[in-house]
Protein backbone atom coordinates (compact mmCIF):
# COMPACT_ATOMS: atom_id res chain seq x y z
CA UNK A 1 0.00 0.00 0.00
CA UNK A 2 1.04 3.57 -0.72
CA UNK A 3 0.28 6.03 2.11
CA UNK A 4 0.21 9.77 1.39
CA UNK A 5 0.71 11.76 4.60
CA UNK A 6 -0.55 15.35 4.63
CA UNK A 7 0.03 17.65 7.63
CA UNK A 8 -2.77 20.14 8.24
CA UNK A 9 -3.97 23.01 10.36
CA UNK A 10 -6.62 25.50 9.23
CA UNK A 11 -5.88 25.09 5.52
CA UNK A 12 -9.16 23.47 4.48
CA UNK A 13 -9.52 25.43 1.25
CA UNK A 14 -6.05 24.37 0.11
CA UNK A 15 -6.60 20.82 1.30
CA UNK A 16 -9.80 20.49 -0.72
CA UNK A 17 -7.97 21.34 -3.94
CA UNK A 18 -5.04 19.10 -3.01
CA UNK A 19 -7.30 16.09 -2.41
CA UNK A 20 -9.20 16.71 -5.63
CA UNK A 21 -5.94 16.69 -7.59
CA UNK A 22 -4.94 13.41 -5.93
CA UNK A 23 -8.36 12.01 -6.88
CA UNK A 24 -7.74 12.99 -10.51
CA UNK A 25 -4.33 11.32 -10.48
CA UNK A 26 -5.92 8.25 -8.86
CA UNK A 27 -8.49 7.89 -11.63
CA UNK A 28 -5.72 8.06 -14.23
CA UNK A 29 -4.18 4.80 -12.94
CA UNK A 30 -5.62 1.45 -13.99
CA UNK A 31 -6.21 -0.85 -12.28
CA UNK A 32 -7.07 1.29 -9.25
CA UNK A 33 -3.95 1.71 -7.12
CA UNK A 34 -3.96 0.63 -3.49
CA UNK A 35 -3.43 3.92 -1.69
CA UNK A 36 -4.62 5.80 1.35
CA UNK A 37 -4.40 9.49 2.16
CA UNK A 38 -3.72 10.20 5.83
CA UNK A 39 -4.55 13.80 6.72
CA UNK A 40 -2.99 14.58 10.09
CA UNK A 41 -4.84 17.50 11.64
CA UNK A 42 -3.43 19.57 14.48
CA UNK A 43 -5.94 21.80 16.27
CA UNK A 44 -7.87 23.12 13.26
CA UNK A 45 -10.92 25.24 14.01
CA UNK A 46 -12.83 23.13 11.48
CA UNK A 47 -11.37 19.64 11.24
CA UNK A 48 -11.50 18.16 7.72
CA UNK A 49 -13.44 15.00 7.05
CA UNK A 50 -12.33 11.70 5.60
CA UNK A 51 -14.19 9.59 3.11
CA UNK A 52 -14.13 6.34 1.18
CA UNK A 53 -15.92 5.63 -2.05
CA UNK A 54 -15.59 4.06 -5.46
CA UNK A 55 -13.29 5.85 -7.86
CA UNK A 56 -11.47 7.75 -5.12
CA UNK A 57 -8.69 6.92 -2.68
CA UNK A 58 -9.52 6.35 0.97
CA UNK A 59 -9.09 9.55 2.99
CA UNK A 60 -8.43 9.13 6.70
CA UNK A 61 -8.23 12.06 9.09
CA UNK A 62 -6.28 11.50 12.29
CA UNK A 63 -5.53 13.93 15.09
CA UNK A 64 -2.11 14.97 16.29
CA UNK A 65 -2.50 15.92 19.93
CA UNK A 66 0.76 17.86 20.13
CA UNK A 67 0.19 21.29 21.69
CA UNK A 68 3.00 23.82 21.78
CA UNK A 69 2.94 26.33 24.63
CA UNK A 70 3.39 29.20 22.16
CA UNK A 71 0.70 27.87 19.81
CA UNK A 72 3.22 27.11 17.05
CA UNK A 73 2.56 24.49 14.40
CA UNK A 74 5.00 21.65 14.95
CA UNK A 75 5.12 19.99 11.55
CA UNK A 76 7.59 17.27 12.67
CA UNK A 77 5.21 16.11 15.42
CA UNK A 78 2.33 16.06 12.94
CA UNK A 79 4.30 14.06 10.37
CA UNK A 80 5.57 11.61 13.01
CA UNK A 81 1.94 10.97 13.92
CA UNK A 82 1.28 10.31 10.24
CA UNK A 83 4.13 7.80 10.03
CA UNK A 84 2.71 5.93 13.04
CA UNK A 85 -0.81 5.91 11.60
CA UNK A 86 0.05 5.08 7.97
CA UNK A 87 -0.32 1.46 6.84
CA UNK A 88 1.67 1.62 3.63
CA UNK A 89 5.00 0.10 2.70
CA UNK A 90 5.67 3.32 0.78
CA UNK A 91 5.18 6.69 2.44
CA UNK A 92 4.79 10.01 0.63
CA UNK A 93 5.03 13.34 2.45
CA UNK A 94 2.89 15.98 0.79
CA UNK A 95 1.95 19.50 1.90
CA UNK A 96 -1.73 20.42 1.83
CA UNK A 97 -1.16 23.35 -0.56
CA UNK A 98 0.03 20.95 -3.29
CA UNK A 99 -1.72 20.40 -6.62
CA UNK A 100 -0.30 17.22 -8.12
CA UNK A 101 0.13 16.50 -11.81
CA UNK A 102 -2.31 14.25 -13.70
CA UNK A 103 0.03 11.23 -13.69
CA UNK A 104 1.68 11.94 -10.37
CA UNK A 105 0.70 8.63 -8.78
CA UNK A 106 2.25 6.67 -11.63
CA UNK A 107 5.67 8.00 -10.69
CA UNK A 108 5.71 5.92 -7.53
CA UNK A 109 6.48 2.88 -9.69
CA UNK A 110 10.11 4.02 -9.70
CA UNK A 111 10.43 2.89 -6.07
CA UNK A 112 9.12 -0.56 -6.98
CA UNK A 113 11.09 -0.89 -10.21
CA UNK A 114 14.49 0.17 -8.85
CA UNK A 115 15.19 -0.82 -5.27
CA UNK A 116 18.45 1.14 -5.26
CA UNK A 117 16.44 4.39 -5.22
CA UNK A 118 16.06 5.45 -1.59
CA UNK A 119 14.10 8.71 -2.08
CA UNK A 120 11.79 9.76 -4.89
CA UNK A 121 11.49 13.54 -5.07
CA UNK A 122 9.18 15.86 -6.99
CA UNK A 123 9.72 19.23 -8.60
CA UNK A 124 7.53 21.97 -7.15
CA UNK A 125 6.58 25.17 -8.94
CA UNK A 126 4.71 28.03 -7.29
CA UNK A 127 1.27 29.38 -8.11
CA UNK A 128 0.39 32.84 -6.73
CA UNK A 129 -2.04 32.90 -3.80
CA UNK A 130 -4.90 34.35 -5.87
CA UNK A 131 -5.01 31.18 -7.97
CA UNK A 132 -6.76 29.40 -5.10
CA UNK A 133 -9.87 31.53 -5.47
CA UNK A 134 -9.64 31.29 -9.24
CA UNK A 135 -9.66 27.51 -8.97
CA UNK A 136 -12.54 27.48 -6.48
CA UNK A 137 -14.71 29.69 -8.72
CA UNK A 138 -13.94 27.94 -11.98
CA UNK A 139 -16.78 26.11 -13.73
CA UNK A 140 -14.19 23.92 -15.46
CA UNK A 141 -11.37 23.40 -12.92
CA UNK A 142 -9.84 20.50 -14.86
CA UNK A 143 -9.48 22.71 -17.94
CA UNK A 144 -7.94 25.44 -15.81
CA UNK A 145 -5.48 23.01 -14.22
CA UNK A 146 -4.65 21.60 -17.63
CA UNK A 147 -3.72 25.08 -18.81
CA UNK A 148 -1.51 25.70 -15.78
CA UNK A 149 0.30 22.39 -16.17
CA UNK A 150 0.73 22.95 -19.92
CA UNK A 151 2.70 26.10 -19.02
CA UNK A 152 4.42 24.47 -16.04
CA UNK A 153 7.93 25.70 -16.81
CA UNK A 154 6.75 29.32 -16.88
CA UNK A 155 6.19 29.32 -13.12
CA UNK A 156 8.93 29.90 -10.50
CA UNK A 157 10.53 26.81 -9.04
CA UNK A 158 10.58 26.14 -5.31
CA UNK A 159 13.68 25.03 -3.42
CA UNK A 160 15.34 22.02 -5.01
CA UNK A 161 18.35 20.75 -3.11
CA UNK A 162 21.43 19.45 -4.91
CA UNK A 163 24.86 18.56 -3.49
CA UNK A 164 23.58 19.52 -0.01
CA UNK A 165 19.98 19.44 1.29
CA UNK A 166 19.87 23.17 1.89
CA UNK A 167 21.68 24.20 -1.28
CA UNK A 168 19.23 25.24 -3.98
CA UNK A 169 20.75 24.25 -7.30
CA UNK A 170 20.41 22.63 -10.70
CA UNK A 171 22.46 19.42 -10.67
CA UNK A 172 24.47 17.04 -8.55
CA UNK A 173 23.48 14.66 -5.77
CA UNK A 174 19.68 15.00 -5.48
CA UNK A 175 18.04 16.13 -2.25
CA UNK A 176 14.96 17.85 -3.65
CA UNK A 177 12.54 19.31 -1.12
CA UNK A 178 9.98 18.33 1.49
CA UNK A 179 7.74 16.54 -1.04
CA UNK A 180 9.07 13.01 -1.42
CA UNK A 181 8.34 9.29 -1.24
CA UNK A 182 10.32 6.63 0.59
CA UNK A 183 9.96 2.91 1.26
CA UNK A 184 9.22 2.14 4.89
CA UNK A 185 12.11 -0.29 5.13
CA UNK A 186 14.48 2.50 4.07
CA UNK A 187 12.96 4.94 6.55
CA UNK A 188 13.28 2.44 9.36
CA UNK A 189 13.11 4.09 12.78
CA UNK A 190 14.05 7.57 11.55
CA UNK A 191 11.61 10.30 12.54
CA UNK A 192 11.33 14.06 12.16
CA UNK A 193 13.08 16.12 14.85
CA UNK A 194 10.31 17.71 16.92
CA UNK A 195 12.62 20.39 18.29
CA UNK A 196 12.02 22.19 14.97
CA UNK A 197 8.82 24.03 15.88
CA UNK A 198 7.30 26.70 13.67
CA UNK A 199 8.35 27.49 10.12
CA UNK A 200 11.58 26.45 8.43
CA UNK A 201 14.42 23.91 8.30
CA UNK A 202 12.48 20.97 9.72
CA UNK A 203 12.28 19.29 6.31
CA UNK A 204 15.87 19.69 5.16
CA UNK A 205 17.00 18.56 8.61
CA UNK A 206 15.08 15.31 8.12
CA UNK A 207 16.46 14.87 4.60
CA UNK A 208 19.96 15.33 5.96
CA UNK A 209 19.26 12.73 8.66
CA UNK A 210 18.22 10.21 6.01
CA UNK A 211 21.34 10.96 3.98
CA UNK A 212 23.61 10.52 7.00
CA UNK A 213 22.01 7.18 7.87
CA UNK A 214 22.29 5.76 4.36
CA UNK A 215 25.72 7.16 3.50
CA UNK A 216 27.01 5.72 0.21
CA UNK A 217 23.72 3.83 -0.28
CA UNK A 218 21.79 7.09 -0.55
CA UNK A 219 20.31 7.53 -4.03
CA UNK A 220 17.52 9.90 -4.96
CA UNK A 221 15.72 10.75 -8.16
CA UNK A 222 13.55 13.77 -8.87
CA UNK A 223 10.60 13.81 -11.25
CA UNK A 224 10.54 17.14 -13.05
CA UNK A 225 8.04 16.76 -15.89
CA UNK A 226 4.64 18.42 -15.34
CA UNK A 227 2.61 15.20 -15.40
CA UNK A 228 4.56 13.70 -12.49
CA UNK A 229 5.44 16.87 -10.55
CA UNK A 230 3.30 19.45 -8.76
CA UNK A 231 2.37 23.01 -8.01
CA UNK A 232 2.11 24.63 -4.61
CA UNK A 233 -0.35 27.46 -4.14
CA UNK A 234 1.50 30.12 -2.18
CA UNK A 235 0.16 31.20 1.17
CA UNK A 236 -0.70 34.79 1.99
CA UNK A 237 1.50 36.65 4.45
CA UNK A 238 -1.26 36.42 7.07
CA UNK A 239 -1.40 32.64 6.67
CA UNK A 240 2.35 32.32 7.05
CA UNK A 241 2.19 33.92 10.50
CA UNK A 242 0.00 31.06 11.72
CA UNK A 243 3.06 28.81 11.83
CA UNK A 244 4.02 30.56 15.06
CA UNK A 245 6.23 33.41 16.30
CA UNK A 246 8.75 34.51 13.62
CA UNK A 247 11.68 34.11 15.99
CA UNK A 248 11.20 30.35 15.75
CA UNK A 249 12.49 30.42 12.17
CA UNK A 250 15.72 32.04 13.33
CA UNK A 251 16.03 29.45 16.09
CA UNK A 252 15.46 26.64 13.60
CA UNK A 253 18.12 28.03 11.30
CA UNK A 254 20.60 28.22 14.17
CA UNK A 255 19.77 24.67 15.23
CA UNK A 256 20.17 23.33 11.70
CA UNK A 257 23.61 24.81 11.10
CA UNK A 258 24.79 23.99 14.61
CA UNK A 259 24.12 20.33 13.78
CA UNK A 260 25.79 20.59 10.37
CA UNK A 261 28.78 18.35 10.93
Amino acid sequence: MHSIIIPHRNRNRYLTQCLQSIGGAYRAVRPDPTIEVVVVDNQSVHCPRGWAGSGTPTIRVVNCRHRAADGAFNKPAVLNTGIAEARGDILTFLDCDAIVGPKWLQGIERLYDDLTITRLCYRVRKLPAERLMELERSQKPNVLLGDWFSHYDDYPRSHEGYILPGLNGEAGLVFGNSQFSIRRDVLGDLRFDESYSGRGFEDISFIRTIYKKLGPNYKAEILTDPDHAMFHIEQTEAEKTQWGPPELTAANRERYFADDN
